[in-house]
C-alpha cells in the first residue's frame, strides 16, 4: 500500500498543506472537452513555515501539537518552556523575548516534527496490523489521525490550573511578606 496515501489518511483533510497537493487527475468532461485532456495539478506549497502553530506557541505554548495529536512533542516543548522558565525567571517575566522564540521555534519546526511524528506512527499502526486487510487499516489510520479538540480542552484548563497555581504562590507571598513584617 502507498505510503503517502496512509499519511494522507492519518492527516486527514489537511494533508495537502503538509506534503503539498498530490498529482491530481480530474475527468471531468467538461474539461476533457475544453482542453482535450485532463489537467494535472503539480504545484507544491511551502511547507517548511507555519505561522499558525508560530503565533499558538508564542501565546500559549505548544497546544497545536496537541490539536495535532502529537503528544509527544507537545509536552516536550512544554518540559522545554518549563526548564527555560526556571533556569532563566527574569528573562521570561522581565521580557517577552523568550516566548517570541519559542514561537518562532513552533512556526519553523512544527511541520517537520509533525511530518516526523506521523511517518512514526504510521510505521507503527502498519507494523502491528498486517493482518487488516486495506480498508480496515486505512479506518484505523484514520482514528488514530486527524485532530483532537478534546486534547486542546485538556491542555487549556492545564493551562488555567498552572496560571491558577501561579497566581497563588504570587498571593501566598505577599502574605507570608506581610505577616512576618
Amino acid at each position: 500500500m502507498d505510503n503517502e496515501l496512509l499519511i494522507r489518511e492519518f492527516i486527514g483533510k489537511d494533508a495537502d498543506r503538509f506534503l503539498g497537493p498530490k498529482d491530481i487527475t480530474t475527468t471531468t468532461q467538461e474539461d476533457i472537452v475544453i482542453s482535450g485532456e485532463a489537467p494535472k495539478v503539480t504545484k507544491k506549497q511551502d511547507t517548511t513555515v507555519n505561522p499558525t502553530a508560530g503565533v499558538l506557541g508564542w501565546a500559549f505554548g505548544p497546544v497545536w501539537f496537541f490539536y495535532r495529536k502529537s503528544y509527544l512533542i507537545g509536552f516536550g516543548f512544554l518540559f522545554l518552556s518549563v526548564l527555560i522558565g526556571i533556569l532563566t525567571p527574569e528573562a521570561v517575566s522581565d521580557t517577552h523575548a523568550i516566548p517570541m522564540l519559542m514561537g518562532l521555534l513552533y512556526a519553523f519546526s512544527a511541520n517537520k516534527l509533525y511530518l516526523w511524528d506521523v511517518r512514526r506512527k504510521v510505521k507503527k499502526i502498519v507494523e502491528k496490523n498486517q493482518y487488516l486487510s486495506q480498508e480496515e487499516l486505512i479506518e484505523k489510520i484514520r482514528k488514530k489521525g486527524g485532530t483532537s479538540v478534546v486534547a486542546v480542552i485538556i491542555y487549556a484548563i492545564m493551562l488555567i490550573l498552572y496560571i491558577a497555581f501561579i497566581i497563588l504562590l504570587f498571593i501566598l507571598m505577599i502574605a507570608a511578606a506581610s505577616y512576618s513584617s
